[in-house]
């Protein structure tokens, strides 16, 4: 009879812990089907990398190089709200990604009550305007950009001014009419001398 009660006792606690260890592998598979782990099989625990052509502008570089004045005044086409207003204008050739060789044109407003001395018989000031691409080709389609920064000009022999800001594209012509993209934007003007002016742009363009 003990023994008996024993076999029956042993089987009982056998089966108790049958179902533990079925319960745990069954919740286990139900928790890793809800929250799968960055280990399992399937993959699903890493998150996927948002990468999309459509939502991030392809990589974009370019340098023109051309001729600019300082026209101690106010520019052409963009607006002075001061009484002493000073413009930068250049343009030129430039060759960059998905533009080829293309040509230039800026407008830089220098709005002289922002002034700082930088120690060089010149100032900082703070700048705004902008820079339009031109495309090669009978259809002349453009790329709109507008830029905004700091100039930073020298009034004694070497008569030079430099630009550093960024640049927000905003629309153009043609297959540009909805261009989009930022990035940086730089440039150099040698008004005393030679009149020679350098642009560099880098950052990101596309069409739409």
């Amino acid at each position: 009879m003990k023994r008996l009660r024993h076999n029956v006792a042993t089987k009982t606690i056998g089966l108790l812990a049958a179902f533990l260890i079925l319960g745990a592998l069954s919740n286990a598979r139900a928790a890793s089907l809800i929250d799968p782990g960055p280990g399992s099989p399937n993959g699903q625990g890493a998150s996927p990398a948002i990468t999309s052509a459509l939502t991030i502008p392809a990589k974009f570089s370019a340098v023109g190089q051309g001729t600019g004045t300082d026209t101690f005044g106010a520019c052409p086409d963009i607006a002075c709200n001061t009484a002493s207003c000073v413009c930068l204008i250049g343009s030129g050739s430039l060759v960059g990604v998905g533009v080829g060789k293309s040509s230039f044109n800026y407008e830089i407003s220098l709005n002289a009550v922002g002034a700082v001395p930088n120690g060089a018989f010149g100032n900082n000031i703070p700048s705004a305007g902008f820079l339009v691409i031109t495309l090669p080709g009978k259809a002349a389609n453009t790329i709109n950009m507008a830029i905004q920064g700091n100039a930073s000009d020298v009034f004694n022999a070497s008569g030079f001014a430099g630009f550093t800001g960024s640049f927000i594209a905003q629309g153009g012509s043609g297959p540009w009419a909805n261009a989009r993209g930022a990035g940086n934007c730089s440039l150099s003007l040698d008004f005393a001398h030679t009149g020679a002016t350098t642009v560099t742009l880098s950052g990101g363009l596309a069409k739409k």
